[in-house]
């Protein structure tokens, strides 16, 4: 069975068959990245009775950004150049930019809006308004890119839908 997006002309970006060896090791990744994300939610409940949302979402991100550098410092000792990543040069400095403005947009501007509402109407109201954001990236995949998604994920779609209009407050 394959797990992927369809698109240019029905060929599968991202294929990935669930039954082979290695793709467990991509799967426990995912679930654990989720679980590490899902850890904002409380601490953030928390930490909000003495920062104040915009200062939050800063220093979220500044440690995020500080983890990752001495992440990579510590990969690039530890492997050397067994990663096969390049280095970055003078020219990817546009892409360098645009990463940074897509960071700023997609990552700090989210968690901004997530913890101002957060404060406002609660860690479990947010996460389950928050939960629309798979939807908004399937339509802009199609917008953008006319990346269909995979007939199993239609699924999963509707799925999440249905999850995330049981747990949405009514009345609101």
């Amino acid at each position: 069975m394959y797990n992927g997006v369809v698109s240019h002309g029905g060929r599968a970006e991202g294929r990935c068959r669930l039954g082979r060896s290695g793709a467990g090791k991509f799967v426990a990744s995912a679930l654990l990245a989720a679980c590490l994300y899902a850890l904002s939610t409380p601490f953030s409940k928390v930490l909000l009775a003495s920062v104040g949302s915009s200062m939050m979402a800063a220093l979220l991100y500044l440690g995020a950004g500080l983890g990752m550098a001495v992440l990579s410092a510590v990969r690039a000792r530890v492997a050397s150049s067994a990663s096969g990543e390049a280095p970055l040069e003078r020219s990817d400095a546009p892409y360098v930019a645009a990463a940074l403005l897509l960071g700023f947009v997609a990552y700090g501007l989210s968690i901004f809006f997530y913890v101002y509402a957060q404060r406002g109407i609660g860690a479990a109201r947010t996460s389950a308004y928050y939960a629309v954001n798979p939807f908004v990236g399937v339509l802009l995949s199609l917008a953008l890119f006319r990346t269909a998604p995979a007939p199993t994920f239609l699924v999963a779609l509707a799925l999440m839908a249905a999850g995330t209009w049981l747990v949405t407050p009514r009345g609101e």
